[in-house]
């Protein structure tokens, strides 16, 4: 009979350690959740970001190819007036077309040299962009990993809610381990 209240007793103190713990997983769960649904936010206003950053490439160098097109036609018709004014020996017509192909050469270079808006500036701004864009795709990359280490990591602490004794100790803790580098790759990025 004393055998038995002992073994009562044994079970009575293993089944209340193990309502403890799984009571202590399912609070971890939660949290871990709410670290995933942070990542998951965080990685949608990146994607957006991205999308704007393209939207904002393709503006840019769309400006700039107009901007060469138009730079190309002033040359192309530059030519045609230098070609006029040499066949030509009127002075009131050589007075007009030294006035265009002066304006040409103006318009020309400063399509070239424009502040802002001219082609050195936008194919410099363009560029940046772009590498801004390939920071963007890194940090989206990481910002998956995190998702997946955090999503294994709620996985994991699942499983550890339903084993009991040292494999629900050993998965809990690796899942402990797996979000808080989820948490670090976050922090890392977001600074």
């Amino acid at each position: 009979m004393g055998k038995d209240i002992f073994s009562f007793v044994d079970f009575y103190v293993e089944s209340k350690s193990t309502n403890d713990f799984r009571s202590f997983l399912a609070v971890f769960i939660a949290i871990f959740a709410l670290v995933l649904s942070f990542i998951t936010i965080e990685s949608d206003l990146y994607k957006q970001n991205l999308h704007s950053q393209e939207v904002l490439i393709n503006d840019t160098w769309n400006f700039y190819q107009a901007k060469n097109i138009r730079q190309t036609s002033y040359k192309l018709s530059l030519d045609i007036l230098e070609l006029e004014l040499r066949k030509n020996q009127k002075p009131e017509l050589r007075n007009f077309l030294d006035e265009k192909i002066a304006f040409y050469k103006n318009t020309i270079e400063r399509y070239e040299t424009e502040e802002n808006e001219g082609k050195l500036d936008l194919f410099k701004k363009a560029k940046e962009l772009e590498t801004g864009k390939e920071h963007l795709i890194i940090d989206l990359r990481y910002l998956s990993y995190a998702q997946i280490t955090a999503t294994i990591s709620i996985v994991l602490s699942c499983v550890a809610l339903i084993r009991n004794g040292k494999l629900g100790y050993t998965l809990f803790g690796v899942s402990l381990g797996l979000i808080f580098l989820s948490v670090l790759i976050l922090i890392v990025i977001i600074l």
